[in-house]
């Protein structure tokens, strides 16, 4: 789980500073949305 997490925040990153910058607000929503899910997936609420 927690290697998952960092992984959807680094390719969060990558996405915001380096490839995408003008979409930095919707991949940031993006990885929230993710990060959500898969804590919900295992068993937080």
């Amino acid at each position: 789980m927690l290697l998952r997490s960092l992984a959807v925040l680094a390719a969060a990153n990558v996405l915001n500073n380096r490839i995408a910058p003008r979409l930095a607000p919707l991949t940031s929503a993006a990885a929230t949305a993710a990060l959500v899910a898969m804590a919900r997936r295992s068993g937080l609420t």
